[in-house]
């Protein structure tokens, strides 16, 4: 009995503690993004000699959002979203073909899972 009512209390607790500390991750890394690369302002031509660095790094904070956006919603949408954005990530820094074609594949299949999801969730009937 005791140990049923800790484990409601511990549940009600580590959703929101999770959230926030991905909130808390995500505006430090926004911070310390904008700490790295504002060089940029003064010296733009850095801009094409970091370009994938940089773009892992815009990757990873949008990830870090999707992630918070899935704890929020807990919906299949946003988990779709999530292994989409991963496999965009794959796909701008893939540096050979073999993987682009495969990648390409499963991108293309999970965003038709994913219209076929919203489609099937838009036909059905508000209760």
């Amino acid at each position: 009995m005791r140990a049923q009512k800790w484990l409601k209390i511990v549940i009600a607790w580590i959703r929101p503690v999770i959230v926030t500390l991905l909130l808390f991750v995500f505006v430090i890394g926004i911070i310390g993004f904008i700490i790295k690369w504002s060089i940029l302002i003064w010296h733009p031509t850095l801009f094409f000699n970091d370009f994938f660095s940089m773009l892992d790094e815009v990757f990873s904070l949008l990830l870090l959002y999707e992630v918070l956006e899935l704890l929020r919603t807990l919906s299949p949408t946003r988990l779709l979203d999530f292994l989409m954005t991963v496999l965009a990530r794959k796909f701008l820094l893939v540096k050979d073909d073999t993987t682009m074609y495969a990648l390409t594949i499963v991108f293309v299949s999970l965003m038709i899972v994913r219209l076929f999801w919203h489609h099937r969730l838009m036909k059905m009937p508000k209760q």
